[in-house]
């Protein structure tokens, strides 16, 4: 680490001094400390674990997100010390404001999952008053543009759910899946299936979608974008459009949660692979219509350029990923058909969807 001219030899030493100091803190029955207590901690100890090695640990709990430091005390709060008692109200999320996704295991959840994530947003926490909405298996959230987040695991349902509201919700999401992404991904364990909650107004009765809830895996949603096919639904009887969902959540192949079910994207081989003549001219002929159709746009304009941005960089390269391109052409392709059809943007979607199709031939 910076600042420090250490090499240890003994990683028991780091992982021993590390758990001597939470056990004490779950003795104390709290769950922060300060580094003037560290020379309590080792006072039976002190030669194996000098004062001049306290700040080295108190720095390794925060590099191995065990922690978080407080700006004004300086303290190191833990969150899996935290009380187990959610705080006896917490925010409502009501159906059609809100986003909601959840992971969904089938084995037990690694015990420091929702720790990590706490620590990793720990300058989001909501607070009012002295109150801190954080305990041991979820955190409350606000985002500077004051969007809401609910985060919290159940252990006996092996499931971490998200919830989203607010006018900026689908960037938050984003930012909280991403997080919670790498977290899964950086397990060896295998990885839980990522599922998205989709409502269903006015095709069902209220009870049904409260009591019988749909939600679907990322991998189904995208595949069934990348085959242009809508999802049938058994208890409205209707067919549901898939483009609003990929841009209501912002799903692309980035965001598919490594190691999850039935994806036909394996992101850990062929990532970069020769793009054939004829899909290249394809491409590069379509462009110039998206960014006609685009200009015409008003929100979603800028979006619309992003993207395009991103297929030019990957055509600029001698092994463009297909992953990125599919992602850019995906959104592109949630955003026209979530506007309003024309003449001009029919032939450009069904141009999308052939490309979509001719990029996943390529298994990249």
């Amino acid at each position: 680490m910076e600042d420090f001219d250490t090499l240890v030899l003994n990683p028991e030493w780091i992982s021993q001094g590390i758990y001597k100091i939470i056990n004490w803190v779950h003795e104390q029955e709290k769950y922060s400390i300060s580094g003037v207590d560290f020379p309590t901690v080792f006072e039976d100890e002190a030669n194996r674990f000098p004062v001049d090695k306290h700040l080295f640990l108190f720095k390794l709990i925060k590099r191995y997100e065990l922690a978080y430091e407080t700006e004004k005390s300086g303290r190191l709060i833990i969150p899996h010390l935290l009380h187990e008692d959610r705080p006896k109200i917490l925010p409502d999320f009501p159906v059609g404001e809100s986003l909601m996704l959840r992971y969904k295991a089938e084995q037990p959840l690694p015990p420091n999952t929702i720790s990590r994530f706490i620590v990793r947003h720990n300058e989001e926490i909501k607070k009012e008053g002295k109150e801190f909405f954080a305990w041991r298996y979820g955190v409350v959230l606000e985002d500077e543009t004051g969007s809401i987040a609910l985060v919290r695991e159940s252990k006996e349902e092996r499931m971490i759910t998200v919830s989203v509201k607010g006018n900026n919700k689908t960037a938050y999401l984003n930012k909280l899946r991403e997080t919670l992404n790498d977290i899964f991904n950086s397990y060896k364990s295998k990885k839980p299936e990522l599922q998205y909650r989709i409502e269903r107004f006015g095709q069902i009765p209220d009870y049904i979608e409260k009591n019988n809830p749909l939600w679907l895996s990322d991998s189904k949603i995208y595949n069934h974008l990348i085959d242009n096919r809508s999802y049938y639904d058994d208890y409205s009887g209707k067919d549901i459009s898939i483009p609003p969902i990929v841009r209501d959540f912002n799903i692309t192949v980035d965001t598919l949660i490594m190691g999850g079910q039935g994806h036909r994207i394996d992101r850990s081989t062929h990532i970069t692979v020769s793009l054939p003549n004829d899909l290249r001219k394809e491409i590069e002929s379509i462009i110039p219509q998206i960014a006609a159709i685009a200009n015409d746009l008003s929100e979603e304009q800028e979006e619309v350029m992003a993207e395009l941005k991103q297929i030019n960089a990957q055509l600029n390269k001698k092994q463009p990923t297909i992953p990125k391109i599919k992602s850019a052409f995906s959104s592109i392709h949630g955003i026209l058909c979530g506007i309003a059809a024309n003449a001009a943007t029919d032939p450009v979607i069904a141009g999308i969807t052939t490309i979509l199709k001719g990029l996943g031939a390529l298994g990249g």
